[in-house]
């Protein structure tokens, strides 16, 4: 009796669980798991956001109010204690903030790791074309954490797929995962246990490239980063012979600010426009000679009594097509563009009136 009285008291000493609404963010919950350390690690079981299966319930985690870095993008998940806490005995606190729709759940109590159903990668093949194919063997009994598919990036592996494990003895999977042009190596294993997989290299016969970008702002009197001020946008599959060029920075980042996606960049076709789009498009442009603009208008038109803002663009004397800077002429902004060996916009730099650069977008095709 005794001992089943200090197993309970362990295990409510190890957690407890309180879910509330964050004070950062209205629509975010939390998980609160309160302890001390006793030197075993917390796995936490992470469900899909909802049916769709496109994200995971967990936002981040904070342990002793410090930020757990650890990669969410998994079913389950450890927060490793044992290289936090150093010495057992010490009391910890761990935040789980997740999605309000879904819970994240603790399984310090299913002992998980322990009691696993051993898994053999009997097979594990990726073709250039990016379809996978596993195939495994697994002892009849015991838990079965996800499989996942890593990607050796950067001196690192980054998790890039996790697939829940079947129920037979023999199992096969069959999925897809998106390549880039060139050669890729992966890794697949458990998601609890690091070092137990095969490795494969998979060369793409896709010519498709990954689009990275981020806005920098930057404070103008002494060029330094202004702090917690940089906006990274979501990675963008394209084909590898787009072009990055000014219409695709405004479609996909809104950049520069202000210019419409729907710009024309050269003189249109008026024939069989009427009269209103034609005196439209008279009073907001001006082109030069071999059809490109050269003057622009935004907000408003002499016609509709609202005053213009000009945008002034100048190009490259040696290639004539592009434009390597675009003037706002009311408040004074000047946006500097520069391209890579492959003509494709790198970065684009925003000027304040005293010749300070306040922006900077910088664009990476991988």
């Amino acid at each position: 009796m005794t001992k089943y009285i200090f197993i309970f008291f362990l295990f409510i000493s190890l957690q407890s669980i309180a879910q509330q609404k964050n004070n950062d963010d209205s629509t975010a919950s939390k998980v609160t798991l309160s302890g001390v350390y006793s030197g075993k690690n917390i796995y936490i079981q992470n469900p899909w956001t909802d049916d769709t299966f496109k994200s995971y319930c967990t936002d981040s985690v904070f342990v002793n109010g410090t930020h757990y870095i650890i990669d969410l993008n998994q079913s389950v998940f450890e927060i490793k204690l044992d290289s936090l806490m150093k010495v057992q005995g010490k009391k910890f606190t761990a935040i789980i903030y997740h999605k309000k729709n879904c819970t994240p759940k603790a399984l310090v109590s299913m002992g998980f790791p322990s009691s696993r159903s051993k898994v053999e990668f009997t097979s594990f093949a990726i073709d250039s074309t990016g379809h996978v194919h596993i195939t495994t063997r697994n002892d009849s009994t015991g838990n079965r954490p996800p499989l996942k598919i890593e990607q050796f990036q950067e001196n690192t592996w980054i998790t890039v797929l996790n697939i829940p494990q079947k129920w037979g003895v023999k199992n096969s999977y069959d999925t897809i995962i998106t390549l880039t042009a060139g050669t890729h190596t992966f890794r697949l294993c458990e998601s609890m246990y690091e070092n137990t997989g095969k490795i494969v290299t998979v060369k793409s016969a896709s010519n498709n490239k990954i689009v990275q970008a981020r806005l920098i702002r930057i404070n103008g009197n002494n060029n330094t980063l202004l702090k917690n001020d940089t906006i990274f946008f979501d990675e963008i599959f394209v084909n590898g012979n787009q072009k990055i060029d000014l219409k695709f920075c405004l479609e996909k980042f809104s950049y520069p600010h202000s210019l419409p996606f729907d710009i024309y960049w050269a003189k249109p076709d008026t024939a069989g426009k009427s009269i209103d789009e034609i005196t439209y498009i008279r009073s907001k442009y001006l082109f030069d000679k071999t059809g490109r603009v050269t003057l622009y208008y935004y907000k408003g038109s002499t016609l509709s009594g609202i005053f213009p803002l000009p945008y002034t663009f100048e190009y490259n004397s040696e290639k004539p097509n592009q434009i390597e800077s675009i003037k706002d002429l009311y408040y004074k902004i000047t946006y500097l563009i520069h391209y890579n060996n492959r003509n494709d916009i790198h970065t684009i730099e925003k000027i304040d009136s005293l010749n300070s650069r306040i922006e900077i977008l910088i664009i990476d095709m991988k």
